[in-house]
């Protein structure tokens, strides 16, 4: 967070934006199970890590995908295969293989990245899917960026002559 030198004073950084870390398989049960893939509380259930932080990646790395070599470990640790997204969440026919092989994990969509980010589920996010997928690993979960927000409004409202916080 910058300022400039009138507002820095009255500028607090925020406290913490959620209360409980929810694991991955939480959040995603929901659309996992939307189509009716039988094996989908399975997986939830073992996929009890809090989600690794999303990055949108590089324009010159090539498509979308859940991050560096160490974020796919972790990835991998709950079944998901980290090397791209899924167009759509699997269905009835899907056959989980509950292999330790990344190449035959599930994978997760760009709106259940939107969802890992505290996107809220009404929000559209535009454009093709890397470039979808990108906007959400860049962008600061909308959660922190209400609670900055917030406290960068606190400080801009504290008169330029204070000389402590508001």
């Amino acid at each position: 967070m910058a300022l400039k030198e009138p507002w820095f004073h009255a500028f607090t950084p925020p406290g913490p934006t959620v209360t409980e870390h929810v694991p991955v398989g939480r959040v995603l049960l929901p659309s996992m199970r939307a189509r009716g893939w039988s094996d989908a509380e399975e997986w939830a259930a073992q996929a009890t890590a809090t989600a690794p932080t999303l990055v949108g990646g590089s324009e010159n790395r090539g498509g979308a995908d859940l991050g560096p070599s160490g974020t796919k470990r972790a990835w991998a640790r709950m079944g998901v295969n980290a090397g791209s997204l899924a167009d759509e969440v699997p269905g009835p026919d899907y056959t989980w293989p509950r292999s330790t092989d990344p190449a035959l994990m599930v994978k997760i969509t760009v709106d259940q990245a939107a969802l890992l980010q505290s996107f809220p589920p009404e929000w559209h996010i535009t454009g093709r899917k890397t470039a979808r997928y990108r906007q959400i690993g860049h962008a600061t979960p909308p959660p922190v960026g209400r609670a900055l927000g917030s406290a960068l409004a606190e400080a801009l409202r504290c008169p330029l002559d204070a000389t402590d916080r508001c």
